[in-house]
């Protein structure tokens, strides 16, 4: 008799579970509305990011192209270069990649290795008298310095986004409801 009780005991012990969560989530105050929010905030804040550094990446291949082609330029600097936009090509820029650190981490740093072998290459590709007006290499330039102020702002503003959803996160009760839909913490720093 108690063997019947049990199976029967575990469908209602779940059913309630299952109740007391729609309760919980129902309630004013459970920060499930505001996590979603932040949460799609800061995934927009950091699609932004990414798109900032394809848009900058794009003219890096006629500028490596173009510094390659020129005697002038040093072989190391246009290999650097190279390898820096093939590691970083590497590494997408999904959503996703926001709630793995270890990710973000390396996303963050083949970016910035990026940076400086592409200004490198510019710094490089403007002592050689004919790359100086090659325009490839102006569109690098161009486009470094544009993309540098703009990633400067779009990472502000990923900050502030990640900084609420992550105090949103940590705050009861929206810890309780975060920790059970696994709305985990995101990185505030790019």
């Amino acid at each position: 008799m108690s063997l019947i009780t049990t199976r029967t005991a575990r469908p209602a012990r779940y059913i309630a579970l299952a109740a007391m969560l729609a309760a919980a989530l129902a309630t004013p105050g459970c920060g499930y509305r505001d996590l979603g929010q932040q949460r799609t905030e800061s995934a927009a804040a950091w699609g932004e990011i990414a798109q900032l550094y394809r848009a900058r990446s794009g003219p890096a291949g006629g500028a490596i192209a173009a510094a390659r082609a020129s005697p002038g330029v040093d072989p190391q600097v246009v290999e650097d270069a190279r390898g820096a936009l093939a590691r970083a090509d590497t590494l997408a820029a999904v959503p996703e990649l926001i709630g793995d650190p270890r990710a973000v981490d390396a996303f963050r740093q083949a970016q910035g290795e990026l940076t400086g072998a592409l200004f490198r290459l510019v710094v490089a590709a403007q002592a050689v008298p004919g790359l100086r007006d090659d325009a490839a290499v102006g569109a690098l330039r161009q486009s470094l310095t544009q993309a540098e102020e703009r990633l400067a702002a779009a990472r502000a503003r990923y900050q502030r986004a990640a900084a609420a959803y992550n105090a949103t996160a940590a705050a009861f009760p929206s810890a309780v409801t975060a920790r059970l839909l696994g709305f985990g913490p995101v990185p505030s720093q790019l």
